[in-house]
């Protein structure tokens, strides 16, 4: 929204009356885009966080560096951590200093590729029921050996991601009284599939979101269900931690269950 002439010349009667540290940014353009962010930050916390703006004495603007947020936008920053959606930590150490501009959501992505030694043993045996992930271990014959250590199992006796009916499997596993029924989801999350922004972004290569109440709605709508995804898929890891090497053959013996005739073609799992 357009700041009014009005808007502008009060803003300017209040940067005269701060001391020179706190004035705000010299370029007409910079002062504009603070003025925007400074007011899109006030409406949503009246939006989201009513009672909590009422009552709230900080600081309507910063004690020094104008390019800081204010510690009454910092205290609307906690707030979307706590109750909206997870916000980067980095990042909020960052607005004591810096403008946040865009929405610095923490990814949730599971980027083993980069964190292999840092997984749990059952996302470790998990890894070759993905194509990249069988794949990776297959052509490494020390690799393929470091398998049967953590797992207790050789790959040959898993069958390969290409020969398993995806369909069949969801089916299978929507109907077993155990956790295994919650393996399609971990599957996606070791593929980057699983369709929510969570948890297939990677951190470095994360999308953008400027600060307005369309993203804001959109994040905590798909924050609540990545959660969601998350409680069914920890409940699968917790469960084969109970008793690895029984729980992981029974969920072996439902994979293998739905293999092809023939070899799929090379795709990641269907969501």
């Amino acid at each position: 929204m357009p700041i009014s002439l009005d808007s502008r010349a009060a803003v300017l009667t209040l940067a005269q009356q701060l001391s020179p540290a706190a004035r705000l940014p010299r370029s007409l353009q910079g002062w504009i885009e603070h003025q925007q962010l400074a007011q899109t930050l006030r409406s949503l916390h009246q939006t989201y966080f009513p009672q909590a703006y009422c009552r709230s004495r900080r600081a309507l603007v910063p004690n020094s560096d104008a390019n800081a947020h204010t510690a009454l936008e910092q205290e609307f920053f906690a707030l979307v951590d706590e109750h909206l959606f997870p916000l980067n930590g980095w990042a909020l150490d960052t607005a004591r200093t810096e403008r946040l501009w865009t929405i610095p959501i923490l990814s949730y992505c599971l980027c083993w590729e980069e964190d292999f030694d840092q997984l749990m043993q059952p996302w470790q045996a998990l890894l070759v029921f993905t194509d990249y992930g069988r794949e990776w271990i297959e052509d490494d014959g020390d690799t393929e050996e470091w398998y049967r250590d953590i797992s207790g199992r050789s790959i040959a006796d898993i069958a390969p991601p290409d020969r398993i009916n995806f369909k069949q499997l969801r089916r299978q596993c929507r109907s077993s009284p155990t956790p295994i029924r919650h393996l399609p989801h971990a599957l996606n999350w070791l593929n980057h599939s699983t369709g929510n922004l969570w948890l297939d972004l990677h951190p470095e290569y994360s999308d953008e979101f400027a600060w307005s109440a369309v993203n804001v709605q959109r994040l905590t709508r798909s924050w609540q269900k990545a959660r969601s995804i998350l409680n069914r898929i920890t409940s699968l890891i917790d469960w084969l931690n109970e008793d690895f090497e029984s729980n992981f053959d029974l969920l072996i013996t439902e994979w293998n269950a739905c293999q092809l005739p023939h070899p799929r073609p090379l795709t990641s799992p269907p969501r």
